[in-house]
């Protein structure tokens, strides 16, 4: 059955290689792009493999939460149906950045702006026979990470616990919209797509560098439980869970304090004022 599908980052790494899946079985696609070049490379690979697919890009800043609300909507508009939304693009800054709503930046593009695209396009998702929300996350989420209490980092920054921080923020989310569409048609699960050759790397330099190279592996890896989540006939097993290697991980209980988690959800939906 062909399904229309949202990719985030679909430009490059994994929103792109799903993007050439998907396209060449014959599915519909909404690119979501930043870089007006990159879309164009995008665009002629897709031609390629795909010369007859449906396709619409529309360009977001995910940093500038207003640009997410605007594109949220304009596609909210035009596409009736939304089977699968894939919350795939990430980032992360060496130094820290503030977003122009006063957010640190990497919190901003791998979490919070997913979440307000995520709840802008609810009814787009329950027109669909069973909605899927798949959220592009990290083994990470176990590493250090600040507190929801500065999720700011004010006043010291670290690259590494902001993006620690914003997968597992990734991850608290899925179990949240999990109980909140309990009695819904729309499914939520989490990914791990493994350490994969992507731009996201492209920050770290020197010594720390030249280890990566050794330990990533090719972009198809990355796809392949996104794939299998978005195209089997029922996703309602992997609901609510963490998928790494194939198989449902169990998310240890520390990881997801209530307290924490309820902090989260307010300060997301504040972000959104739509909720």
């Amino acid at each position: 059955m062909k399904k229309t599908i949202l990719i985030t980052g679909a430009t490059s790494g994994i929103g792109q290689q799903f993007a050439l899946e998907m396209a060449e079985l014959g599915h519909d696609l909404i690119l979501l792009y930043r870089d007006k070049n990159k879309l164009e490379t995008t665009l002629s690979l897709l031609d390629t493999v795909a010369p007859l697919a449906n396709l619409h890009a529309y360009s977001v800043d995910l940093a500038d939460i207003e640009s997410v609300k605007s594109v949220a909507l304009a596609i909210s508009q035009n596409h009736e149906q939304i089977d699968v939304l894939v919350n795939n693009a990430g980032a992360f800054q060496m130094t820290k950045e503030m977003t122009p709503s006063g957010h640190e930046k990497t919190m901003m593009v791998n979490y919070f702006s997913h979440f307000v695209l995520t709840m802008m396009l609810l009814d787009n998702l329950r027109a669909a026979e069973q909605g899927r929300i798949i959220n592009v996350s990290s083994e990470c989420y176990k590493l250090r990470a600040y507190s929801m209490d500065d999720s700011e980092m004010m006043p010291k920054y670290h690259w590494g616990l902001a993006y620690n921080r914003s997968k597992l923020a990734q991850i608290q989310l899925t179990k949240m919209l999990k109980d909140k569409f309990k009695d819904d048609n729309i499914t939520v699960t989490s990914v791990n797509p493994g350490a994969i050759d992507t731009n996201i790397y492209k920050p770290i330099s020197g010594f720390m560098r030249f280890l990566l190279k050794f330990s990533l592996k090719p972009v198809q890896n990355g796809v392949i439980d996104i794939r299998d989540i978005a195209l089997r006939a029922d996703s309602s097993d992997v609901n609510g869970e963490f998928i790494s290697k194939s198989k449902k991980v169990t998310v240890d209980k520390r990881f997801l304090n209530t307290q924490q988690m309820q902090s989260l959800w307010q300060q997301s939906e504040a972000l959104l004022q739509v909720c």
